[in-house]
C-alpha cells in the first residue's frame, strides 16, 4: 500500500548527469521510475557501494536503470535525487 505522496526534488548534479545520457529510452525509464517514487519513496534498495555512501552520506537508496544507478535520499515528505552514476564507474 503506498504512503502519502512525497515531493521529488533534483540536485544540480543529478540534472547535469541526466543531460549526459544519450538514450531517450533510458531517460523515459528514469522518468517512469521517478513518478513511482512519489507514492513509493522507499522502493529503491538501501544496499549501495561504500564509495557512494562515502560520497553522498548515509540513508541512501538506489534504483538501477539501463546500466545507470540513480542515487537518492528519502527524508520525511520528500525524495531528493542526488546523482546518476554509470554502473561501470562504481565497480
Amino acid at each position: 500500500m503506498p504512503q502519502d505522496r512525497v515531493s521529488v526534488e533534483h540536485t544540480e548534479t543529478y540534472v547535469g548527469a541526466l543531460l549526459e545520457i544519450p538514450s531517450d529510452r533510458t531517460l523515459g525509464h528514469i522518468q517512469m521510475l521517478e513518478a513511482q517514487l512519489a507514492p513509493f519513496p522507499d522502493m529503491g534498495s538501501p544496499m549501495l557501494r561504500p564509495a557512494l555512501v562515502a560520497r553522498f552520506g548515509e540513508g541512501l537508496r538506489k534504483l538501477v536503470v539501463d546500466g545507470y544507478v540513480l542515487v537518492y535520499r528519502h527524508v520525511d515528505d520528500k525524495v531528493v535525487m542526488l546523482a546518476v552514476v554509470p554502473g561501470r564507474s562504481i565497480a
